[in-house]
């Protein structure tokens, strides 16, 4: 099998989370670093849309679960927010329509598109399409400060749209399951 090169009007981005200080800022590094892309917000029925709605293809609105306790090592730590991430991008992700799918938080910007050239070169070198590209930063180890237990970096995920709906997919965290 031979891969296919990824061209960015391949892609739906999937911004999931809050509306932040910097929302806007993200949607529109979206449009000039992947210009083609189809532009998903993925956000919750607690936020106001009305100043970023027009910079994207559609926005998606879901019930918020809420949050559950914190589970890191160090007194300052904020709650977990696992189930509200599950939630917003998966919904994102099944409103997306394109092949390939970015899912990235709220809270960061996209400064380049080298995620696209490394995709297209693992598939290239394995002859496989069912791969998923996230940063190794802020990848947890289960010993360490944040202590979560198979918690690949939350800050982007970037794949074919079937492998990143299931890696999305998972059932919501329990209090007992977040604090193992």
């Amino acid at each position: 099998m031979s891969a296919v090169l990824v061209k960015f009007s391949d892609i739906s981005v999937v911004v999931q989370g809050p509306i932040r200080a910097n929302t806007r800022e993200l949607l529109e590094s979206v449009r000039h670093q992947l210009a083609g892309s189809e532009l998903i917000l993925s956000t919750f029925d607690t936020e106001d849309v009305t100043m970023v709605a027009p910079h994207v293809d559609r926005c998606v609105i879901s019930s918020d679960p809420g949050s559950l306790k914190p589970t890191l090592k160090i007194n300052t730590a904020e709650r977990n927010n696992i189930n509200r991430q599950l939630v917003s991008s998966l919904a994102g992700i099944k409103s997306a329509t394109r092949p390939y799918i970015l899912k990235v938080r709220s809270d960061c910007l996209i400064q380049g598109s080298g995620f696209v050239n490394l995709y297209n070169n693992v598939c290239k070198a394995t002859g496989e399409q069912n791969r998923i590209v996230c940063p190794s930063f802020f990848t947890r180890h289960q010993q360490g400060l944040s202590c979560y237990l198979f918690h690949v970096s939350d800050w982007f995920s970037f794949g074919d749209a079937e492998s990143i709906n299931r890696l999305w997919s998972a059932n919501l965290m329990s209090e007992v399951d977040s604090s193992y």
